[in-house]
């Protein structure tokens, strides 16, 4: 069993990945086995290059991923895709064939071009 042990408190919306914390083993009693270890999380971002441009009618494939450790959920949080492309919250996939020219911005400029 290993429990989280904070080093100092921690508030709700604050960003945990410079806060020193550990992980300390227990026995089936409950008691500390050896020292704690010190963890330090990932600082959390995308790993991914620049999205390619999309083209209209064309299938557009692309695959984001995070420097987060087992990412749960990805969610569009600013702008928006292009019309026709969806991504998928569960594997961070955005697929789709463009229906529209222009620019939808989501964070940096992904253009559906003709």
């Amino acid at each position: 069993m290993y429990p989280y042990t904070p080093e100092s408190e921690v508030s709700a919306g604050t960003d945990t990945t410079s806060q020193p914390w550990s992980l300390q083993q227990l026995d089936a009693d409950g008691k500390p086995v050896g020292e704690p270890r010190p963890v330090k999380a990932p600082a959390p971002g995308f790993t991914t290059p620049q999205p390619p441009n999309a083209q209209l009618g064309k299938l557009y494939e692309f695959k984001v991923t995070s420097s987060t450790p087992q990412t749960v959920r990805y969610e569009i949080t600013s702008g928006r895709l292009p019309d026709g492309l969806a991504l998928n919250q569960d594997t961070g996939a955005i697929t789709g064939i463009p229906t529209q020219t222009g620019i939808a911005k989501t964070g940096g400029d992904t253009p559906a071009r003709e």
